[in-house]
């Protein structure tokens, strides 16, 4: 079975390394990020191998990210938080 990995900030940066690492490595992947033109662009770079899911984690209204991610990317088994600006 295909070990899928969600990364949380995964737009740029370390995030968006780590995707392309696991990636390599044959994980599943999904990447979340607040700007979903970002999100797109970093889904592009990752020649749309990766799943994407816009949510924002700092507002309040989205406190259950969590799910809502969940929701969308399926079955996970490790969560990557990587600390935006």
């Amino acid at each position: 079975m295909q070990q899928h990995v969600v990364i949380i900030g995964g737009t740029s940066g370390i995030g968006l390394a780590a995707a392309q690492i696991l990636l390599r490595e044959k994980f599943k992947v999904t990447i979340s990020g607040r700007d979903p033109q970002r999100l797109a662009s970093a889904g592009k770079k990752l020649r749309n191998e990766a799943g994407t899911v816009a949510v924002d984690v700092t507002m309040d209204s989205h406190r259950n990210y969590y799910n809502v991610i969940h929701a969308q990317a399926g079955d996970v088994g490790l969560d990557f938080y990587i600390q935006g600006r």
